[in-house]
């Protein structure tokens, strides 16, 4: 937009595209993430990664510590981590 434009629109006008945008890219990356969880990860990383999620090891603060996760999931702590 002008310099000369910027009085006459209101900046709440100005600023939707800019929302729009960074919408539009998250949502990209959500895509993106999901094909990556899809085809890139075995079954195994897939089921791990899900537990991890489902205990709250990903919230703040954590619900759960990694240890934990893995002795769920019968595998050694190194293993998980």
């Amino acid at each position: 937009m002008r310099p000369s434009c910027r009085a006459c629109v209101p900046d709440r006008e100005r600023r939707v595209p800019r929302l729009r945008n960074r919408d539009c890219g998250r949502s990209r990356q959500r895509e993106r993430a999901r094909h990556v969880l899809r085809t890139d990860l075995t079954d195994r990383q897939r089921a791990t990664l899900e537990a991890a999620y489902r205990s709250g090891l990903f919230k703040w603060p954590r619900r759960t510590i990694g240890e934990d996760v893995a002795q769920s999931l019968e595998i050694a702590p190194p293993t998980f981590h």
